[in-house]
């Protein structure tokens, strides 16, 4: 583990003085027109938003990585380990694109509220439970929380921005500023969360989580203030609205087959990323590399706020990462494509982002984001369910992303 250790410092540092290259060589231009946002009402949608999804993605990112370790010392078996994520994403598949059309039609805020609430519930169950029906329950709770998180907080986000009348370009900014603060808060947490584990428990990680999420259930209300709706006038008409939006239009259809393709590679390489590493063991600095891992999401989304990559680029060269782990079992290629995926994830989201504010409609946008989500939680349940080997997993994640490339190149002339 002695290669793999000074890999991952010497990594830190590197991309530490990256990003602050990312961040003092920025166009003037670019920050002349940052300040100017900040003084009109973008400025302060984006305050209010970036706090309160902040405080969501913190929650999240503390207990994540430590989900599979802890169920090791709890002394589950592997096949109870994968039963217990299957259920998770199995949860998500089925419950999440009711969830979407129930918060159309109650309200996005309510949503985010719920969010905390049953996220905060997860933990302490995941962290506490007794018996294995109590963590089938959490991993249900998280499952569907995941859901919710990445689709109604866009949701309500697009909409004000809609009453405030704000450029596609303005919200392309609060976009690429989510992907920074996600990126920043995931690094720091996986410190803290590295230091709990180590000095106190690994429990003691998710019963943090637990707070914070809690805390974006009382404190949402306050922070972001405004509620917004679809036009859902049932569940079952807004499910259906939602699916008749995909069928009828090949590029929301596109689009959504994109993002499900890249996210359920991107959610195998989250489970698949320990195994991957732990070649020559099992005792690696989890902590140390999910911060690396999160530096280069950073990264990532600095490049794509200084150099506005193509997508079809930032696919290209996360199916070629993926599938050179496929290929190469070298401890040190791995890690460096992995680094590489994750500066593709950072470019990725919020590009994609831009793209479904524009075609998605108000009307029924939390609902498609959250039907979007269902092929991707199928991909990961199919992958997690099979007997593949983990190279054949990292094989068949880079075909996927192959696939996210010509698609895309199908449909650019009708998307931009």
């Amino acid at each position: 583990m002695a290669l793999l250790d000074a890999l991952t410092q010497s990594s830190l540092v590197i991309l530490v003085l990256t990003a602050l290259g990312f961040s003092y060589f920025s166009p003037k231009k670019e920050s002349i027109e940052k300040e100017k946002c900040q003084r009109e009402a973008g400025g302060d949608l984006k305050r209010k938003y970036l706090i309160c999804y902040g405080l969501a993605v913190l929650g999240d990112w503390l207990q994540g990585p430590y989900v599979y370790r802890l169920y090791m010392v709890h002394g589950l078996a592997e096949n109870e380990i994968h039963s217990l994520f299957v259920c998770g994403f199995l949860s998500a598949c089925l419950l999440g694109p009711f969830m979407g059309v129930i918060w159309d039609k109650c309200g996005r805020l309510c949503g985010i509220r719920v969010y905390g609430l049953m996220y905060a519930a997860s933990c302490f169950l995941t962290a506490h439970g007794t018996s294995f029906s109590a963590l089938i329950l959490g991993r249900i709770l998280g499952g569907t929380s995941t859901a919710i998180l990445f689709s109604v907080f866009e949701a309500w986000l697009v909409s004000q921005s809609g009453k405030l009348g704000l450029s596609g370009e303005t919200l392309g900014e609060i976009f690429t500023k989510q992907t920074i603060v996600n990126s920043l808060i995931a690094v720091s947490s996986g410190l803290v969360a590295q230091s709990l584990a180590d000095f106190i428990s690994v429990e003691s990680v998710f019963d943090l989580a637990a707070l914070v999420c809690l805390g974006v259930a009382i404190f949402a209300g306050q922070i972001l203030q405004e509620e917004n709706y679809g036009q859902a006038e049932t569940v079952l008409g807004g499910f259906s609205t939602a699916m008749g939006t995909i069928m009828s239009s090949w590029p929301i259809c596109a689009v959504g087959l994109v993002q499900s393709l890249f996210e359920g590679a991107m959610y195998a390489f989250v489970l698949m990323w320990t195994p991957a590493l732990s070649i020559e063991g099992d005792d690696i600095p989890h902590g140390l590399i999910f911060s690396a891992l999160m530096l280069a999401m950073l990264n990532g989304s600095l490049m794509n706020d200084r150099f506005n990559p193509r997508l079809e680029v930032v696919l290209g060269c996360s199916a070629f990462a993926l599938t050179s782990v496929s290929i190469l079992s070298v401890i040190s290629i791995r890690f460096a494509a992995f680094l590489t995926f994750e500066s593709c994830v950072g470019a990725f989201w919020p590009l994609m982002a831009g793209l479904r504010s524009k075609l998605v409609p108000e009307e029924s946008r939390c609902a498609v984001l959250s039907l979007f989500r269902v092929p991707l939680n199928l991909i990961v349940i199919w992958l997690l369910s099979s007997s593949l080997a983990l190279e054949m997993i990292f094989a068949v994640c880079g075909a996927f992303l192959l696939v996210t490339v010509l698609i895309l190149i199908n449909i650019r002339s009708r998307i931009y």
